[in-house]
């Protein structure tokens, strides 16, 4: 497909360094709206840059990195490309409409292994302890000699089942599944879902040198047996719980310890479900954090939170009317926030408590026609019978063999693993909501409810599923982002969560996701994305989602650039120093920041690049520092490539 003579001008024009201010803002909007200039650009881009590879760049375009004489902005092929390169990395982000949009740009797919990562990581395969008594940093890394473990049990009948279930619908609906994923994708995939961040090569080594047949059952146990699982679930759900937003932070840091110690204790969701909507007490209560951020407006906040993260269902709009798509009528909206009547905030000890006064009554709401009406508390047609209403909700959520909670957990963890959950919309089921794979669901819900509520056997029956195994390549006719069902013939493209590409970068750049002094905390950085919407939910507003905004952030902004200048940086200081040569080093840097190894002839062309930008370097700073800058340029690509920002 052709582009636009103006367009390919502008982009030879930005590439070439002569650039205008309308010939940036051409491409810029063209780029990020236009697939077939968003294509042309890529492959334009890629070229330029081959070019400059082969050829040593101009003294101008290569700055030192040291602080005497650090550039205003990171830059790698040229300065000129800054404002540019912003809206290519935006492009790739966001959706595109076509099934695979996504930029096929990112630096190497590796032949020279690094060195043993020298920094304390967790080992690949530990020996499990259910119920950890306390959450404790990763312990060093340890290679455990074969056979100090008993052989994993054959598979299951859920597994065989889940298995077949989606190997039936392939064939019902007469599509081919993707191939495997590569060992190298499918650990970097899992350890990104459970643990929240990248791994680092040692640990990516020793999981390629471990038994084939069992390494991956052995990877998904040592993951959910660290501290680091629990971290990163508690995150994830005090995002759902609680959201970003500073102002809600202190209700979130209060939750996440309780939730953190949940997840490593192995408790069951359901008590952890009961005990958000019955607690009460003060602030020093965690539990309480919960619904503390949501009690206003007549718990209406409440009310749609609970029902959309812990129940599944998107109950807020029968609030004022009957839901358009679902059975949920306005009566049953108030029925719900019944359970919430007489529960009050108030100041205690000089901190928020929740306190509940005396309340036999109803609540009333006006309907459309501004009639008064009266809802009582009841739940799937079970009215309360205690006067404590909270603690009834709990045990109602709860009572059965397929409960609402139930379904809520199995399709979110689900959509966590595979990027698609078995409906349209991970928080939307009920009667109106079509299932993809209606006995599988079933399934997974009675065996979640039979467990327990255990959630670490709901990742496993996850991370151990075929579709998980594969590659983020669904067939063409498999595309839940238009609004089909999903099939599962693959993995699909997942963004990292703001929380996941922080611990990624700190990663990278040191070998462990412990705090790093002289960057902005995590905590910091992430709030910087957020804002509070006040609505029906207590939501919130995000400039972190795809967008050029974010690209420039993570591009210029203070934490990369503080990664690079750190002192803490050991993984790139390590591979400066390395008497290594250019494409060992390019090789290594692949292996770094994406998890595998880049082709012969790419590493062949980063190490060009990297040999002659440290001879520019070394035209002002000595040859230590040079190397240091050069291998510091190649990081900052490589970690605002597509590969990085996206978990495949």
């Amino acid at each position: 497909m052709t582009v636009p003579t103006r367009f390919a001008a502008a982009v030879d024009a930005v590439l070439d360094g002569r650039a205008t201010g309308a010939d940036v803002e051409l491409v810029e909007s063209a780029v990020l709206s236009d697939a077939a200039c968003r294509r042309h650009y890529v492959e334009a881009v890629n070229v330029h840059a081959a070019l400059l590879w082969d050829n040593a760049p101009a003294a101008s375009t290569v700055v030192p990195v040291s602080k005497a004489a650090k550039p205003s902005k990171r830059r790698w092929v040229a300065a000129a490309l800054t404002t540019a390169a912003a809206a290519l990395i935006a492009a790739v982000l966001l959706p595109s409409p076509e099934p695979k949009a996504v930029a096929q740009n990112d630096l190497p797919p590796a032949v020279v292994t690094p060195a043993a990562d020298p920094v304390e990581t967790p080992p690949l395969i530990a020996e499990t302890s259910p119920r950890p008594e306390r959450i404790e940093e990763p312990p060093a890394v340890e290679i455990v000699p074969e056979g100090r473990f008993e052989e994993p049990d054959p598979r299951d009948g859920l597994a065989a089942f889940i298995d077949g279930r989606l190997a039936a619908a392939w064939a019902e609906n007469d599509v081919t599944p993707a191939a495997e994923a590569s060992p190298e994708d499918w650990y970097r995939r899992v350890s990104l879902d459970i643990r929240g961040r990248i791994p680092t090569p040692a640990e990516l080594d020793a999981f390629l040198a471990a038994d084939p047949d069992t390494r991956r059952a052995y990877a998904v146990d040592s993951m959910l047996a660290s501290g680091e699982y629990a971290r990163h679930f508690a995150t994830v759900w005090t995002n759902l719980l609680v959201g970003r937003a500073p102002e809600r932070a202190e209700f979130g840091e209060r939750l996440r310890p309780y939730l953190e110690e949940a997840f490593a204790l192995g408790r069951s969701w359901g008590e952890v479900a009961g005990e958000l909507v019955a607690a009460r007490g003060p602030q020093s209560n965690p539990p309480t954090n919960f619904l503390l951020a949501h009690m206003n407006n007549e718990a209406v906040p409440a009310t749609a939170v609970t029902a959309r993260v812990l129940l599944g269902r998107q109950v807020q709009c029968a609030q004022c009317h009957a839901h358009p798509f679902n059975d949920w009528q306005q009566d049953e909206f108030w029925r719900l926030n019944a359970f919430f009547a007489g529960c009050d905030v108030r100041s205690q000890d000089g901190q928020l408590a929740l306190v509940d006064s005396p309340e036999d009554g109803p609540v009333f709401f006006e309907d459309r026609r501004g009639l008064m009406k009266v809802a009582y508390p009841v739940f799937e047609g079970s009215e309360a019978k205690d006067a404590d209403r909270r603690a009834e909700l709990a045990r109602l959520m709860t009572a059965g063999d397929r409960t609402q909670v139930a379904e809520a957990m199995v399709n979110r963890v689900w959509s966590h693993f595979h990027g698609a959950a078995f409906t349209r919309s991970a928080d939307d089921l009920g009667p109106h909501s079509s299932v993809s794979h209606p006995e599988l669901f079933d399934r997974l819900v009675r065996a979640f409810v039979a467990s327990g509520y255990d959630v670490r056997e709901l990742v496993r029956w996850a991370a151990g599923s075929r579709s998980y195994a594969l590659a983020a390549a669904p067939h063409a006719d498999d595309s839940p982002r238009y609004g089909r069902l999903p099939l599962f013939t693959g993995v699909y493209d997942k963004p990292l969560s703001a929380e996941q590409l922080y611990d990624s970068l700190l990663v990278a750049a040191t070998g462990s996701a412990r705090p790093v002094p002289g960057v902005p905390s995590r905590e910091e950085w992430v709030a910087d994305f957020y804002a509070a919407r006040p609505d029906e939910e207590n939501g919130e507003e995000t400039t972190f989602e795809p967008s050029a905004s974010r690209a420039l952030e993570l591009m210029n902004g203070d934490l990369v650039a503080g990664l690079l200048d750190s002192p803490a940086a050991s993984a790139l200081s390590d591979l400066s120093a390395e008497r290594a040569t250019f494409t060992e080093k390019a090789a290594a840097l692949c292996r770094l920041t994406l998890g595998r190894d880049p082709s012969e002839a790419e590493a062949q062309t980063v190490g060009r690049l990297l040999r002659l930008s440290a001879r520019e370097y070394a035209k002002a700073v000595p040859p230590e520092a040079a190397q240091r800058a050069a291998v510091a340029d190649a990081f900052w690509a490589y970690v605002n490539s597509s590969g990085f920002a996206v978990n495949r």
